[in-house]
């Protein structure tokens, strides 16, 4: 998947209350994670981007239960 694919993705299916997008498309030859979060920071908004590591565990992310009201 492009990153042009996975953020046409992200926008056209985001929820308001999403808090964290993890990313785990990127190719280890074909993508570098500081250019796919520069790319997805600009239409983020409040959503936290995370970007997958290929190598090594990311932070644990906790979060509550969702209230659809």
């Amino acid at each position: 998947m492009s990153n042009k694919q996975a953020l046409d993705l992200f926008k056209s299916h985001r929820a308001p209350y999403l808090s964290h997008l993890f990313l785990s498309h990127l190719s280890e030859d074909n993508n570098h994670p500081r250019l796919v979060q520069n790319f997805f920071a600009k239409d983020a908004g409040r959503t936290e981007i995370v970007v997958a590591g290929r190598k090594k565990e990311n932070k644990i992310v906790s979060y509550q239960g969702w209230d659809s009201g």
